[in-house]
């Protein structure tokens, strides 16, 4: 009987045994999905490889594993246990091979030991084998080596950029800023401080929209100062309204898919004038000939009238051209009051004219009777 027993233990050990396995990982941490290919190594630029050993049934006490590799493809540049606390992992790196070691201190049992491995590739190399040469062995709870035998093959692709920026720029809006209750000019300006933390933003690819209307810096007045961008738009903002601010920012990347940020602001117009300016869109972002201008209310049409009336000369045929896209209604008469006052100029001209012309007839007709009379 007591063989019997002593049959079915070793029957189960062996087992047991033939269950426990050892396993070997080489785990690619690929770059993310933002910067393509996320499914391969990125040639020349820094790459990482998590090398795994685990056993089933069994915590890892010991590694002793040589990893073969192509040196004149591989540039190994360092390599680092997954925990700090797990000195015990160590490495040797010869000319075509790394040596993996890893012993057990006191009873600190791992479930698995993890190397993370970094390494550079040729700019030219499309894909390399590593390999677990034998020799290679992981020890289990009671000591027992069991091998490993494996190999992994991995491609790579070149990329623009090695270090892409993975920080996205930020926006903040320095004016206008305004109270709840306050209302935004019609002629307004925007200024943002822009900055990025890394390779600074595409300074050609900003983009806003104001009111639904699309713009760009190519074709908008703008200014910059560092990190102060200052943008003067095409045309005044339309009265009593709600209006939106889009603005779009991204990075100077050229590595797939640049960090944007977008911000959104909302201003309110007031139902009157409400101006930072003069008024006087041809030197003020020469507003006049850009674009169609809504109605305006009768009380700011004779706002418009008043400023007319005042204003030099220089400036009553902007206002008359301002009045023309506004649709004044009431102001109709001004487009002709300049045709008048040119009309009066004529008339005097040709009383003057006239005048001049019988004084000098008299003054000469009298020098004339008087030389007579003398005769």
């Amino acid at each position: 009987m007591k063989k019997f027993y002593l049959f079915l233990f070793i029957l189960f050990s062996a087992f047991l045994f033939s269950f426990t396995k050892a396993q070997v990982e080489l785990s690619p941490v690929y770059s993310s999905d933002r910067f393509q290919p996320s499914d391969k190594f990125h040639a020349w630029c820094e790459n990482q490889l998590d090398v795994i050993f685990s056993l089933n049934y069994s915590n890892v006490v010991g590694v002793n594993a040589i990893l073969e590799y192509n040196s004149d493809e591989i540039e190994i540049l360092k390599i680092l246990p997954e925990w700090e606390k797990e000195n015990n992992l160590s490495y040797v790196v010869e000319s075509n091979k790394i040596i993996f070691n890893k012993l057990k201190t006191q009873d600190s049992w791992l479930q698995r030991a993890v190397f993370k491995m970094f390494f550079r590739a040729k700019p030219t190399l499309f894909f390399t084998d590593f390999n677990f040469s034998t020799g290679s062995y992981v020890l289990d709870t009671k000591w027992n080596m069991v091998e490993l035998n494996k190999s992994y093959n991995f491609k790579f692709q070149r990329v623009p950029e090695c270090e892409p920026d993975i920080i996205a720029p930020t926006i903040e809006l320095l004016f206008p800023i305004l109270q709840s209750w306050e209302y935004i000019a019609l002629d307004s300006h925007y200024q943002f401080d822009i900055s990025d933390l890394w390779k600074w933003i595409n300074k050609d690819k900003i983009n806003f929209t104001i009111d639904d209307i699309k713009y760009d810096l190519s074709n908008t007045e703008h200014e910059r100062n560092g990190d102060i961008l200052t943008i003067y738009p095409s045309i005044w903002l339309p009265l009593g309204s709600t209006v939106k601010l889009n603005i779009e920012v991204s990075d100077k990347q050229v590595y797939w898919k640049a960090n944007t940020t977008r911000k959104e602001y909302i201003f309110q117009t007031s139902n009157e004038l409400n101006l930072l300016n003069e008024i006087d869109p041809v030197q003020f972002r020469k507003l006049v000939n850009k674009e169609k201008y809504y109605q305006w209310s009768q009380a700011e049409c004779k706002w418009l009238e008043e400023q007319f009336l005042i204003s030099e000369d220089s400036i009553k045929d902007t206002i008359l051209s301002i009045n023309k896209r506004l649709s004044c209604a009431d102001l109709d008469w001004l487009s002709g009051l300049l045709n008048l006052q040119e009309i009066d100029d004529k008339v005097w001209f040709s009383v003057f004219s006239t005048l001049g012309r019988l004084l000098f007839g008299l003054l000469l007709f009298l020098l004339i009777f008087k030389r007579l009379s003398k005769k």
